[in-house]
């Protein structure tokens, strides 16, 4: 699968997520449910925006140390191979420019 279809994909889901908690908060502030603790009582609506940053915390996990990881080994890799044939095609260095542009690539010195 394409590295930015792979990215679009978690983001895509993570909106898909986030707008979900956003109705279900609504949703559970009009029916006022509630759970009772001794005598305190705890609407449902509060609990939900401490999933919400935690499935936000998942998903920027996910998009920088595992697609990220993967995208810059393909970027690695691809600039090896230019480097190797850069005698015999000079404007083979796509990998290498986007290495040089890229604030993951510049910040670990690759």
């Amino acid at each position: 699968m394409h590295f930015n279809e792979l990215a679009m994909r978690i983001r895509g889901l993570f909106v898909t997520i986030l707008i979900a908690l956003f109705a279900s908060i609504g949703f559970l502030i009009d029916k006022q449910l509630s759970l009772q603790l001794w005598r305190l009582n705890i609407q449902y609506a509060v609990w939900v925006p401490l999933f919400g940053i935690f499935g936000a915390m998942l998903f920027y996990l996910i998009d920088r140390y595992w697609y990220h990881r993967l995208l810059k080994g393909a970027v690695n890799h691809a600039i090896k191979i230019e480097q190797k044939f850069q005698a015999e095609l000079p404007e083979l260095s796509l990998s290498d420019e986007i290495g040089k542009e890229s604030f993951l690539f510049r910040s670990v010195g690759a």
